[in-house]
């Protein structure tokens, strides 16, 4: 799967293949991370709607409230943000998905916890954007799809253990527990990028037309990805 917006190709960003490895494993747990905690509230229904006081069908409800945020948010803020650098653009991205977990983990009532997960429904289209061509930058040449594959392994892993492993952890340590340790791994995540990716340089913005329909583009790799 390629990325629908970044596509920079400016060489291998680094020379040393440990680094390379790294930037990826750090892309693959942020992926992990990403989709683990998009689907928390699934293993986690009767907790939250007891310590909450809600239906569980309005906390399943969560769920399909935040894609309907990544299907509406993807294309605008894909485009709005076409021209940021990618490092930057990144690093703010995971960091809208970590303040949302950490809110969620705190939320004391439904809105506040509809509010996290808006939040995070808010910067994953903008992540799937820009994973795949970060993913694909980091390789050698030639070998781009492989990096990609590397990184999606993050996302196969979440869809088959995000359920269990968060059900588990959710009778373990609570459902709090489990959203903080979802933050938990995404600011590890989120810190180790700001340290080990490197700088993408920047294309030329595209044509007004072109950026919309790269981001139109987005909105469907995230809707497709849900």
């Amino acid at each position: 799967m390629s990325a629908p917006l970044l596509t920079d190709q400016a060489g291998p960003p680094t020379k040393s293949p440990a680094r390379r490895r790294a930037g990826l494993l750090v892309l693959a747990t942020t992926t992990f991370v990403v989709v683990t905690t998009e689907l928390l509230p699934v293993g986690l229904l009767t907790p939250i709607s007891d310590d909450l006081g809600v239906a569980r069908s309005r906390v399943g409800l969560l769920v399909t409230v935040y894609a309907f945020t990544v299907g509406l948010t993807a294309a605008p803020l894909t485009h709005r943000t076409a021209g940021w650098p990618r490092k930057r653009l990144y690093i703010t991205v995971s960091a809208v998905f970590s303040l949302g977990t950490v809110l969620s983990a705190a939320a004391v009532s439904y809105p506040m916890l509809s509010i996290g997960r808006f939040l995070c429904g808010m910067a994953h289209g903008v992540f799937w954007s820009i994973v795949a061509g970060y993913a694909a930058a980091l390789a050698t040449p030639g070998r781009s799809g492989r990096a990609t594959a590397v990184v999606f392994v993050g996302n196969s892993t979440a869809l088959v253990l995000c359920v269990p492993l968060g059900t588990v952890l959710g009778g373990v340590v609570g459902w709090r527990g489990a959203f903080c340790a979802a933050a938990a791994l995404g600011l590890g995540a989120l810190a180790a990028a700001q340290r080990l990716l490197p700088d993408i340089p920047n294309r030329p913005a595209p044509p007004r037309r072109s950026r919309h329909a790269s981001a139109m583009r987005c909105a469907c790799l995230a809707y497709d990805t849900w």
